[in-house]
C-alpha cells in the first residue's frame, strides 16, 4: 500500500468516525433540548420554584442560547470533515487546506465560548421569576424531591479545564492553519518566481 493510499484510507476512516461523532453529539443535544419545547417541562425543572411560572420569553431565551452551540458544534464537525476530504483527495500542502484548518480552529473556539455563555446563562434564565422562598416538595420522575429555594441568579462564569483545553486546541489549530496557508502561498510564489 502506497503512502497516498494509506492517507486516503486513514482520512476516510477518520471522516466516518467524525461524522458518527457529529451525529451522536447533535442527537444528544437535541434529545436533551426537545423536552423543553413542552412548557410543562420548565415547571418541573429543579431550578424553577414550584409556584412560579416560566414565561414564554424565558422559554424562548433558554432554547435560543442552545441554538448557537448546536449550530457551531455541527459547523465545526463539518469543517473537520471537509479537511479530511481534502486530505483524501490529495490536497495536502495547499493554501485552502491551511485556511480550512484556520477556520476549524476559529469555529472550535467560538463553539466553546458559546458553551461557556450557555453555562453561565441558563440558570439565570430559569430562575428569573423565583422568589427564593423555602423549598417545597415536588415530583420529579415519579419521586418526591425537596426543591431548593433558588434566588434569581446572575451570570455564572465557569471556564472548566476541559473547556480551556478545547479552547487552546482551537487556538492552536487556528495558528497552525494560518501558518500552513502562508507557507503554501510562499511556496507557490517561489515556484512562480523560478
Amino acid at each position: 500500500m502506497h503512502r497516498k493510499d494509506r492517507i486516503k484510507y486513514a482520512a476516510t476512516v477518520l471522516c466516518l468516525a467524525l461524522t458518527g461523532f457529529m451525529l451522536f453529539w447533535a442527537y444528544r443535544l437535541i434529545s436533551w433540548l426537545l423536552p423543553y419545547l413542552d412548557a410543562d417541562h420548565f415547571q418541573r425543572n429543579r431550578w424553577v420554584e414550584n409556584h412560579i411560572e416560566v414565561t414564554l420569553g424565558q422559554q424562548m431565551a433558554f432554547i435560543g442560547i442552545y441554538i448557537p452551540v448546536l449550530v457551531l458544534g455541527i459547523a465545526t464537525s463539518i469543517q473537520g470533515i471537509r479537511i479530511l476530504l481534502r486530505m483524501r483527495l490529495g490536497d495536502f500542502f495547499d493554501a485552502k487546506t491551511g485556511q480550512s484548518i484556520l477556520w476549524l480552529g476559529c469555529m472550535l473556539c467560538a463553539c466553546i465560548l458559546a458553551d461557556v455563555f450557555l453555562d453561565g446563562m441558563y440558570e439565570n434564565i430559569l430562575t428569573w421569576n423565583n422568589t427564593g422562598e423555602a423549598g417545597q416538595i415536588i415530583r420529579q420522575n415519579g419521586k418526591a424531591v425537596l426543591s431548593l429555594p433558588v434566588e434569581p441568579t446572575g451570570f455564572r462564569y465557569q471556564f472548566p479545564n476541559s473547556h480551556m483545553t478545547i479552547f487552546l486546541c482551537g487556538a492552536a489549530f487556528a495558528i497552525f492553519g494560518w501558518l500552513w496557508s502562508e507557507a503554501a502561498l510562499l511556496q507557490q510564489e517561489n515556484k512562480e518566481f523560478i
